[in-house]
């Protein structure tokens, strides 16, 4: 995909050869040898008008497409070609959902052209750097969110092996050989899809605080044998886990215990009957409940038994070896809009999260069957967890997978993700601390403070992130004598740089509210210029070449069902409502 809108100023077009000529070191390659993975940074673009490819994509798909604010013909500046980036964001495309179902070709791909803008883009947060950046900034061949996912922490117990050693035992756990799929290739698969929410991220500390399940019968979510349980986990609510669910102390003081809770929950909801038990991103919900199990059976006489990972479906693993190239971030919500271009409701209470992985575990079994290569036998449960695990000896899925990484090799990252030139408007550059910012708020930080951010001599020290492995959020200070002109791209940097300069209260402002007003006010955009930005490649017709997206008829078809779903659950539910009236009247 090339996206460049071509103008006819001089401006522009020396913009354009300038940033090509020398592009800029973090656009670069850390390592030379690995010049073929991406021809972007070595070969010059074309700017012959004829066999530029760039004015497609933009000019006869995203800028056709009308009636959006944040997305389509809406995204560029007001009687011009520019993408003004005040229209970009997340929480700005999620605004505006598409329904998948009646969507166009092109609707479905200008959504996605806003949520690759807005997943390369983040002013202002704590760690406001590109998130495509931060995904591959070495220009490697995997991905590092997928690598880390399929192979690095999980592997250091050898659970990936000892899973497919288990399913490999084809004389054992014939419960694993049923179909996922009827001969009309329909769901038929029954699962318990499960999610919990907890006071904090260590699975091997931390006492959930929600669990959540939602039943699948014959590859149809209903809501009826929802379970949605508030615990108590007997310690306060950390004020961080309280951010992220909005589960306080006082919603869990009344509710059970996790004791009080899990035999009847493992007995009754995910019990075999039930189905085979599916989690996003089972390795840390699992262990967590079989901790739970393990402490039970030390002190009860009524043992329980652990669940067996091997047996866990998990469309965190499948989404990935599928869709290694699909959207920077793998968390749920937004795997779940790279697919059903729509935010997840809810996200991060442990009902909504079910439902979200409900739909992408139905995307993932529809496209294992889709890829079978005798489509006249339905694939089995045992063979989708031998995929999902990584293994590469099933016969009938016709899925290649990368002999080290262990994913989808259909799909290339050089034609997933691009340094692409794009005409921007209001794009944020960073913060910059320059003598006129400093004048501008000469009278509101007052006269102390404002020479202590300009008087030479004064040692100013470098700085890295809180994650310094990473090359992207690392960041120096160039100028030792003074704090002006100092600039960064991370907010957290900038305002931790500003701290060294042991600033002042006045006014009645506290220091925290002067460093917030600085930061504010520090802020750089580009305008009307050219910029170079790593970008998912949204367009379709790449597909065959190696670009990785959704198959659209399966993202359509899931979202179909679900409906369908919903309509008939509510459909039984006005039927016992009016079964119960008829009672009550009698």
């Amino acid at each position: 995909m090339q996206v460049l809108s071509i103008k006819k100023t001089d401006k522009v077009n020396n913009n354009y050869k300038a940033a090509n000529m020398s592009r800029p070191a973090a656009m670069k390659p850390v390592y030379p040898q690995r010049n073929e993975i991406s021809n972007v940074y070595y070969t010059p673009l074309n700017m012959n008008k004829q066999s530029f490819g760039g004015l497609r994509l933009e000019t006869n798909v995203i800028q056709k497409v009308n009636g959006k604010q944040f997305q389509g013909s809406g995204i560029y500046t007001k009687g011009k070609d520019f993408i003004d980036f005040l229209k970009v964001g997340y929480e700005k495309i999620a605004s505006e959902p598409l329904n998948i179902v009646k969507a166009t070709k092109d609707e479905i791909t200008a959504h996605r052209f806003s949520l690759a803008l807005a997943e390369t883009y983040a002013e202002g947060s704590a760690f406001g750097t590109q998130w495509v950046k931060r995904y591959n900034p070495e220009n490697r061949r995997a991905p590092l969110a997928v690598s880390h996912s399929l192979n690095s922490d999980y592997m250091k117990e050898q659970h990936y092996a000892k899973n497919l050693e288990y399913l490999y035992d084809l004389d054992n756990h014939k419960e694993l050989d049923i179909p996922i799929t009827d001969k009309k290739g329909k769901l038929i698969l029954d699962a318990v899809i499960f999610d919990t929410e907890t006071t904090g991220p260590n699975p091997k500390v931390d006492k959930i605080v929600q669990i959540a399940t939602i039943p699948m019968k014959h590859g149809q979510v209903t809501k009826f044998g929802v379970c949605d349980q508030l615990i108590n986990p007997e310690i306060p609510m950390p004020a961080g886990a309280e951010a992220v669910h909005g589960i306080s102390d006082e919603m869990v003081k009344d509710k059970p215990t996790i004791e009080k809770f899990l035999k009847t929950f493992t007995d009754k909801v995910i019990n075999k009957k039930n189905g085979v038990l599916c989690a996003y991103n089972a390795k840390f919900d699992v262990p967590l409940l079989n901790r739970e199990i393990r402490e039970h059976n030390i002190y009860s006489g009524n043992q329980i038994e652990e669940r067996n990972m091997a047996e866990v479906l998990d469309p965190f693993l499948l989404i990935q070896r599928i869709h290694p190239f699909l959207g920077a971030k793998k968390k749920l919500g937004f795997q779940y809009h790279w697919l059903f271009c729509k935010q997840m409701e809810n996200a991060h209470d442990a009902l909504a999260d079910v439902t979200g992985t409900a739909d992408v575990l139905k995307y993932c079994l529809y496209y294992l069957s889709e890829h079978r290569k005798d489509k006249t036998v339905p694939l089995t449960l045992r063979e989708v967890l031998i995929f999902q695990n990584g293994g590469h000896g099933v016969e009938n899925i016709n899925i290649p997978l990368d002999a080290s990484k262990n994913y989808n090799k259909s799909f290339r990252f050089d034609r997933s993700y691009r340094a692409e030139p794009l005409d921007v408007d209001n794009y944020f550059q960073g913060y910059k601390l320059t003598s006129k910012v400093l004048q501008k708020l000469r009278p509101e930080i007052g006269e102390n403070n404002y020479k202590k951010l300009t008087d030479d001599g004064v040692e100013v020290k470098n700085i890295t992130s809180e994650n310094p492995s990473s090359t992207a959020e690392t960041e120096q200070i160039k100028d030792s004598n003074t704090f002006k002109n100092m600039s960064y791209v991370l907010a957290n940097n900038f305002k931790k740089v500003l701290g060294f300069a042991e600033l002042e209260e006045y006014n009645g402002k506290s220091v925290d509210e002067i460093i917030n007003t600085i930061t504010d006010n520090s802020k750089q955009y580009l305008h009307e210029t050219t910029k170079e930005i790593w970008l998912k490649n949204v367009d379709p017709d790449d597909i065959a070449r190696g670009n990785d997206l959704p198959d659209d008829k399966i993202t359509k078809r899931v979202m179909k069902e679900a409906q369908q779903a919903k309509e008939k659950d509510a459909k039984k539910e006005a039927k016992l409502a009016e079964k119960e009236a008829k009672k009550a009247n009698k």
